[in-house]
């Protein structure tokens, strides 16, 4: 479990982030999910694989309508780029930098007064992009399916004005590539 905490007076401070678990020899707890082996190694100095992917609806008001979107990108990653990831890829669709548990969904409230988000700069994470797929992934729901296509600059986008997520199971799939294989994931938001 992660629990935000915000820092006192000073405005200029980030906020952080303390880790809680049971004491033991799983007591390490992180924002992505990563095995102990991964932590290993990234400890040691090395580099993992890892894909980070963020799916969200907000309401356009200058559509008059909710949009959805999936952004996100697989890279080979030292320690530092993993926190880029995490960072960048999130903060830049929209959502504060707080960790979410594994498998889990966060649902923000806020209201935004500028238009759409930001597509992150993926080049500024560092690491070695990971091709899943040369030319676009799939995300399905129960509205339908879409694409989220590869970007020229890096990074996997895909934005849908006809809502496709909604209650029910969403997957991101991809049919593989240089780097990834195919892979399929089903996601089951709570109720």
């Amino acid at each position: 479990m992660f629990l935000p905490r915000l820092p006192p007076a000073d405005k200029s401070a980030k906020d952080i982030v303390l880790s809680i678990a049971p004491a033991g020899p799983s007591a390490r707890v992180q924002p992505l999910g990563l095995s102990e082996g991964a932590l290993a190694t990234l400890d040691s100095g090395g580099t993992v694989n890892i894909g980070v992917f963020q799916v969200l609806r907000a309401y356009v008001a200058q559509f008059g309508r909710s949009g959805e979107g999936v952004g996100g990108l697989f890279d080979n990653v030292n320690t530092n780029e993993v926190f880029q990831m995490y960072n960048r890829v999130l903060a830049s669709f929209g959502t504060v930098s707080y960790p979410a548990p594994l498998n889990s969904c966060v649902v923000i409230d806020q209201q935004l007064t500028a238009p759409g988000f930001t597509v992150p700069d993926f080049t500024a994470i560092g690491g070695t992009e990971l091709v899943s797929d040369p030319a676009s992934l799939t995300m399905k729901g129960p509205g339908g399916t879409g694409n989220v296509s590869r970007l020229n600059t890096g990074g996997y986008l895909g934005t849908f004005l006809t809502p496709i997520l909604g209650p029910g199971s969403w997957t991101l799939s991809g049919n593989g590539g240089a780097d990834v294989g195919a892979f399929q994931r089903e996601y089951n938001p709570p109720g």
